[in-house]
């Protein structure tokens, strides 16, 4: 007497016999793709809010200028100067006024870089 269990190796459907799936388990698998693409699709949607709108970026030697989009009508210019290791910020308003937000010496964050990198400062 066998006393092995049925399973999915060992059961052989006779000749010309067509083995079907459960119609029920079958909507259960449908339903699954369903909200999986579903979800898929709601997810893909939760970004798009949070855009980030940068314009154009320019090098020029030892200068790098990059705009974006700081609120409506105003635009930021962000200038690197690498020869002075100086970050400088610009508001445009309206495309008529500039004025400098803020400077940023870069130096210390280089330094600090690099000692967590292991290197040494040049």
């Amino acid at each position: 007497m066998n006393n092995t269990p049925p399973t999915t190796d060992n059961i052989n459907p006779e000749p010309g016999v067509r083995r079907t799936i459960d119609t029920g388990a079958a909507s259960l698998w449908a339903s699954l793709f369903v909200i999986a693409a579903l979800v898929v699709m709601q997810a893909s949607k939760l970004g798009s809010g949070n855009a980030a709108y940068a314009g154009d970026v320019a090098n020029v030697g030892q200068l790098t200028a990059l705009t974006t989009i700081g609120g409506p009508n105003e635009e930021i210019l962000y200038l690197l100067d690498k020869s002075r290791e100086k970050i400088l910020v610009y508001g445009v308003q309206g495309g008529r006024s500039v004025e400098l937000y803020q400077v940023e010496d870069l130096e210390p964050l280089y330094t600090q870089a690099k000692a967590a990198a292991g290197g040494t400062r040049r």
